[in-house]
């Protein structure tokens, strides 16, 4: 069960941006933004493919509620989204960003250097829209027409400084393939030694439902656990080699939504054990040992059950309700300090577990009520990644975490 509550996060509208006066930089930034939707289109029909580069679109603005600000990394025409909160976001080297965009035509992934802005294409060909960045390496490691590619990002920026970019066979390598009758369903995680991939597959003869691993050396794969529901989310621990977490998917209220075992099959079990009055959702590990989640709002429809976000720990299942409040997606940083949870509203909740306390980030970022923020902590954890649609489409930005003691409290 449940231990322990937070204060319930109060929240009052607000604008989403100060005005503030722009430096001649900005000035000039603001006019070639006024000029990408051209630039951008002419430049990815020339050179689209794996290295092309695309100049910088970032830019910085105010919430208007907390003063907090907040650096925009793309505003291209089209769609530009994050990895998924389950997954990395940075590369090895803490200082690109990789994201998803069809600003060359389909979905692909790309790179944003966030000291300097500049964007360069890491994919080409039929679309990509997940991937797990290596922790170790700049390299990436994704799905594409039932191939198990891992690419070179390494040398892909190395290159495009050199102004020597190759053909992207030169970056690519194929590890493993999958047989054509068997449907791949969910994204790529990587195990914490960096020596096995995981995923999950169906049989469509038998509607067979299973977790799968490949060792990255070998390329041999296995299907190392059957399951008698729809899995998603499968997450290898980010600490701890062979620990794996992974969720029944329904697109609504699972029976019993998070589970976890080993990497062998040993050890399934639920990992939070809900109970029939609580809708839980959205779970990524926080830590060696913990994992956080979400307990909806409509929980509340339900019975008395609190709802919010939560953790559960690791062997033994003790589960503590961190923050009482409307949430949706949630990550936390590697030390445990905080954890981030947004709102169908558009807003993002810093969570203070040891405080017991919340503060207001940022907020306005879903006008449309179509993008989903799925923020994700940086490796450092001084800063949080998330989507946001406050300019008409969807942009990546990223906000620092000040002092606790530089945060506004919300009436």
């Amino acid at each position: 069960m449940i231990t322990s509550g937070n204060p319930k996060h109060s929240r009052t509208p607000g604008r989403f941006f100060l005005p503030r006066r722009p430096t001649i930089w900005e000035l000039a930034g603001f006019l070639i933004l006024g000029l990408l939707p051209g630039l951008m289109s002419s430049q990815a029909a020339r050179a689209a493919g794996i290295g092309a580069q695309f100049p910088s679109e970032k830019m910085t603005c105010t919430d208007a509620q907390t003063g907090l600000v907040i650096t925009v990394l793309t505003r291209a025409p089209g769609m530009d989204n994050k990895l998924y909160q389950t997954h990395p976001s940075w590369l090895a080297d803490g200082k690109h960003i990789v994201f998803v965009s069809d600003r060359a035509g389909s979905p692909q992934l790309f790179a944003v250097n966030e000291e300097t802005g500049v964007i360069t294409q890491l994919t080409q060909g039929p679309p990509v829209s997940h991937a797990y960045p290596g922790r170790r390496d700049n390299d990436l490691f994704l799905f594409q027409d039932q191939r198990v590619k891992r690419i070179d990002v390494g040398a892909v920026l190395g290159d495009c400084a050199q102004g020597e970019i190759q053909s992207a066979t030169a970056y690519e390598t194929v590890l493993a393939a999958f047989p054509e009758e068997m449907e791949i369903r969910d994204v790529p995680s990587i195990d914490a030694d960096g020596k096995w991939l995981y995923t999950s597959g169906r049989d469509p003869k038998t509607d067979e439902w299973f977790l799968i691993k490949l060792n990255l050396e070998s390329g041999g794969w296995t299907r190392f656990l059957k399951t008698p529901f729809m899995t998603g989310h499968v997450q290898a621990n980010p600490v701890v080699p062979g620990l794996i977490m992974y969720c029944h998917e329904t697109g609504g209220d699972a029976p019993q939504r998070i589970w976890v075992t080993r990497s062998d099959g040993s050890g399934n079990m639920p990992f939070y054990q809900e109970s029939p009055d609580e809708w839980v959702t959205h779970e990524v590990w926080w830590g060696m040992d913990r994992a956080l989640f979400n307990i909806s709002e409509e929980t509340a429809k339900m019975g008395n059950k609190p709802f919010g976000v939560a953790s559960v720990r690791y062997p033994d299942r003790e589960a503590v309700l961190h923050y009482r409040g409307p949430n949706w997606h949630v990550c936390g940083s590697p030390d445990q300090r905080y954890a981030v949870v947004d709102t169908f509203r558009g807003e993002l909740i810093l969570i203070d577990p040891a405080r017991g306390e919340t503060r207001l980030l940022t907020q306005g970022h879903r006008p449309r009520k179509n993008v989903h923020m799925h923020p994700s902590f940086s490796p450092d954890g001084r800063r949080v990644l998330f989507v946001s649609e406050c300019f008409g489409n969807y942009d990546i930005m990223t906000i620092e975490i000040p002092l606790w003691s530089e945060l506004k409290k919300q009436p």
